[in-house]
C-alpha cells in the first residue's frame, strides 16, 4: 500500500543554492547541541556509511571518504531530527531508523597463501603488523592499519588476518590493494550479515533526498516487508516530508 502526503515545510519560495560538496557547498551546519554523545555519534555511524556509498558508487577505486562529504549527510540527517514534525519524530526516535552498513568499517580480510607468505608470516603469527615485506608493510602504513587477529589451520592453504584502522576508508577498494599482492590469496571487507531498517539517500541540485526504510519479516535472510518515508534537505537546511509509503506497518 501507499501513503503520499502533501505536508511540506514551506522554504519561502526562495532558490536555494546548488549542492557540490566537493566544492565545499553541502548543507549548512546543524545545530546538535542537545543531542546526547550517543545520539550524535549514531548519527555520525549513519552519515559515515552514506558517504562511503556514495564514494563507491562515484569511484569505487577511490579509497578515502572526504569529510565535507560525511558533514553534509550528518548536517542533512541533523536537519531532519530538528524539524520536529510527526513524521520526523517517527523516523527518528519511535523506530530509530539509521543508515545500514553491509561491512564493518575500519577492517579488512586478508588471505596469504601459507606457502608463498611463508618467508614473512612469522611477523603476524607473533602479532606484529609490520612483516618486512614491502608491498604489504606500505599498504598497512599507508591505510594506518593495524594487525587485529590472525589465524591458520593445518588444513587450509591459506591463513586469516583481520587489519582494522580507525581512519574512514572504502575497505572494498582497500582490500582490491591487497589482492594485486602475489602471495595473498584473497581480501575482503569483513560483512554483515542480515537486512534491517536502512537509510538511503540521493544528491539533487539543491537537496539532498533522504529515505527511511523500516523493514521486517525474516529479517535474517532478507527482509519481506517495507514501509518508507521520505525527506528533502535543502543546502540551507529547511526540511520537506515528501510523503510515505509501502508496506502497511503491522
Amino acid at each position: 500500500m501507499t501513503v503520499s502526503c502533501d505536508n511540506l515545510l514551506d522554504t519561502g519560495g526562495e532558490t536555494e543554492p546548488p549542492i557540490d560538496w566537493e566544492d565545499g557547498h553541502g548543507i549548512a551546519e546543524a545545530e546538535d547541541g542537545h543531542l546526547s554523545g550517543e545520539e550524535i555519534e549514531n548519527w555520525k555511524k549513519s552519515a559515515r556509511e552514506l558517504a562511503i556509498r556514495t564514494v563507491r558508487a562515484e569511484d569505487s577505486t577511490r579509497t578515502d571518504i572526504p569529510d565535507e562529504l560525511v558533514s553534509m549527510y550528518y548536517n542533512g540527517l541533523i536537519h531532519v531530527v530538528n524539524s520536529g514534525t510527526e513524521k520526523a519524530r517517527e523516523v527518528t526516535e519511535v523506530y530509530g531508523i539509521e543508515a545500514r552498513p553491509e561491512f564493518m568499517h575500519g577492517e579488512v580480510l586478508v588471505f596469504p597463501d601459507t606457502v608463498a607468505a611463508d618467508s614473512w608470516l612469522g611477523a603476524w603469527r607473533a602479532g606484529e603488523t609490520e612483516t618486512g615485506r614491502e608491498s604489504v608493510d606500505e599498504l598497512t602504513a599507508k591505510y594506518n592499519l593495524n594487525l587485529s587477529s590472525f589465524s591458520e589451520k593445518s588444513e587450509q592453504p591459506y591463513a586469516s588476518a583481520k587489519l582494522t584502522t580507525d581512519d574512514l576508508l572504502n575497505i572494498p577498494a582497500v582490500a582490491v590493494k591487497f589482492e594485486g599482492i602475489e602471495e595473498i590469496s584473497m581480501s575482503e571487507p569483513n560483512f554483515l550479515a542480515g537486512d534491517g531498517n536502512n537509510i538511503s539517500t540521493e544528491i539533487r541540485d539543491t537537496h539532498v533526498n533522504f529515505r527511511y526504510e523500516l523493514k521486517w519479516g525474516d529479517c535474517p535472510a532478507k527482509c519481506i516487508n517495507t514501509h518508507y518515508w521520505e525527506f528533502n534537505v535543502t543546502s540551507e537546511g529547511s526540511v520537506q516530508f515528501l510523503g510515505e509509503g509501502g508496506d502497511d506497518i503491522p
